[in-house]
């Protein structure tokens, strides 16, 4: 009885980092001035894309508990937002590397960890663009839709440029993999909130 306590003490220890882990990459996915610290609409960013049915309500009642976690209390550190999504359901989510009809580059192998896990969800990114209808198409779109100066496009510009850089410095797979999904969420959420619909955009 005791062994298998133990053992399912590790798992659940193993799942606890993993989730952790999974979730200080999503706060690298939203943090796109690179301070360490998120702003409301990045926060926001990032609670949608890993809980797209949460409302926004909930997200600016989880926004204050993160400020009220933080050690100045006026912006969240990657700490604080960690503690609040766990609190509030979180615990258990886990990136996804599925995309829908890219069976062939949907997760990284499972086996690689370090520099060679870096480098494998770098070449499934690289796959996936290869196999989507280009980025800039999206946007471009988006601005003549909404145009260049409205606040959605400015913003959802700010993401793909935070985007490139994350893929230009290829020195974190897990948070360029999310800010590419946050990204894609947006320009998708852009699109349907202003009529623009949506060729062959990734299904998330």
């Amino acid at each position: 009885a005791d062994k298998v306590l133990v053992m399912l003490l590790e798992e659940w220890q193993r799942r606890t980092e993993r989730n952790v882990a999974q979730l200080k990459a999503l706060f690298r996915a939203g943090d796109m001035d690179y301070d360490g610290l998120l702003t409301y609409d990045e926060f926001l960013s990032v609670v949608r894309h890993a809980d797209s049915l949460r409302s926004e309500r909930e997200i600016v009642r989880m926004y204050r508990e993160a400020l009220q976690l933080s050690e100045d209390g006026e912006t969240i550190d990657v700490e604080s937002f960690v503690a609040v999504a766990r609190e509030h359901g979180l615990s258990s989510w886990k990136i996804d590397y599925r995309i829908s009809g890219l069976a062939q580059c949907s997760t990284p192998p499972s086996d690689a960890t370090g520099e060679r896990y870096n480098e494998s969800m770098f070449s499934m990114l690289e796959g996936v663009l290869s196999s989507t209808e280009d980025l800039d198409d999206q946007i471009k779109t988006l601005k003549e839709k909404v145009g260049p100066d409205h606040e959605q496009a400015r913003r959802v510009i700010n993401q793909y440029n935070f985007f490139l850089q994350k893929l230009k410095d290829r020195d974190d797979g897990d948070g360029t993999w999310l800010a590419y999904r946050v990204l894609i969420g947006e320009i998708r959420a852009s699109l349907i909130r202003y009529r623009g619909g949506i060729k062959k955009m990734v299904t998330l």
